[in-house]
């Protein structure tokens, strides 16, 4: 199994669509856990409050958890998003607007509530990159729970593809010192893995544009896949060998 860490519904398939489908391939269980998924936040449709738009966000992550096949499953914590739990709406979603105490509590609540698998269950956490408060919670919280195993750090998209080389260089020293072990970048990229996620993310419409699918999808092919940051542990475990498997083009369509 590999156990996948998803600040909302939808970043899992943003940032690890092409990734999660090469585990999903090679016949593995792949676990999301959606933590901040009480929300009324749907940019892109006129669905109105928290009940409805929480009801609509689970069945676009559940088709997600579907195209990526029987073993794959989708779990939510049922944690308030920053703008509603923050009451200062879209504003409430950086981090700068945080306050310290709650950022803290909610920190040690979601690590509270974070499976807790075998010790060699490889573990994918968000990168943080961004500024986005509730991703910067699920990576602290990821790294206090998971900090023994190996673990690998995703690259936050949107959020990514609208950040400079340094601010992603900075995001993974940080990372590496918490954990107190160098970061090594993989590369995953299969072939089809652009059109995979492209289909993926517009599973998404309450949360995405066509503008901004295919701003995901450039940062992709820019930097030409999907690019993780491993722990050692991670990189000399069986999914690393995975994870090393997509690093050159297969010779077959995983679609």
């Amino acid at each position: 199994m590999i156990l996948v860490i998803s600040p909302h519904f939808d970043d899992a398939a943003f940032s690890l669509a092409a990734t999660l489908k090469l585990f999903a391939a090679a016949e593995w269980p792949v676990r999301i856990i959606n933590c901040f998924t009480v929300t009324k936040f749907a940019p892109f449709l006129q669905t109105p409050g928290v009940v409805s738009v929480t009801g609509l966000r689970r069945e676009e992550e559940a088709s997600f958890a579907g195209m990526l096949g029987k073993a794959a499953s989708s779990v939510a914590l049922d944690f308030v998003d920053a703008p509603g739990r923050t009451g200062l709406g879209v504003r409430g979603i950086f981090l700068r607007h945080a306050v310290p105490v709650d950022t803290e509590a909610t920190i040690n609540n979601l690590v509270a509530d974070l499976e807790e698998p075998q010790h060699n269950v490889p573990v994918l956490a968000p990168l943080a990159v961004g500024g986005h408060i509730d991703h910067y919670i699920s990576h602290q919280a990821a790294i206090a729970k998971y900090c023994g195993f190996p673990i690998a750090f995703y690259e936050d998209l949107p959020y990514a593809a609208a950040n400079r080389a340094d601010d992603i260089e900075a995001a993974v020293q940080r990372s590496s010192r918490a954990l107190g072990r160098p970061l090594r970048p993989f590369i995953v990229s299969w072939r089809g893995s652009s059109a995979w996620k492209e289909r993926c993310c517009s599973l998404y419409a309450s949360q995405i544009s066509e503008d901004g699918i295919q701003k995901i999808v450039g940062y992709m092919e820019k930097i030409e896949g999907e690019r993780l940051w491993c722990s050692p542990e991670f990189i000399d475990s069986a999914a690393g060998e995975i994870v090393s498997g997509g690093l050159q083009p297969v010779s077959r369509t995983l679609m």
